[in-house]
């Protein structure tokens, strides 16, 4: 059922009541006025919020996170010399998304 409410406040309605001030003479037409907005109603259509069953898709777990760290070989260069590849800072820890290429080890680094 829509909520109904008059849209004039009830100030309107008490002040156009037979008032003896200085305006008695807009008497009439406040109180056409008065009784039409407080005879006007505003009616406010139902809305239904639909409700879904189905989960929320969970958040894939990274790949770089699958394998635990006692099954990851130690790396053969060191640590990373680029800044977008570095272990701290801005970027470290998070994974690396382009250029993760390894490139041949130099004849000239020991073993």
């Amino acid at each position: 059922m829509p909520s109904l409410r008059p849209l004039a406040p009830p100030r309107c309605l008490a002040s156009s009541r037979g008032s003896s001030s200085s305006y008695s003479h807009l008497a009439p037409f406040l109180n056409n006025s008065c009784t039409a907005i407080a005879t006007a109603t505003i009616t406010t259509p139902q809305t239904r919020r639909s409700l879904s069953t189905t989960p929320h898709h969970q958040r894939q777990t990274p790949s770089h996170l699958t394998v635990p760290k006692d099954q990851v070989p130690a790396y053969p260069y060191g640590r990373f010399q680029l800044y977008k590849q570095r272990n701290e800072g801005l970027f470290g820890r998070s994974k690396i998304r382009f250029g993760n290429t390894i490139s041949e080890r130099p004849s000239s680094a020991p073993a």
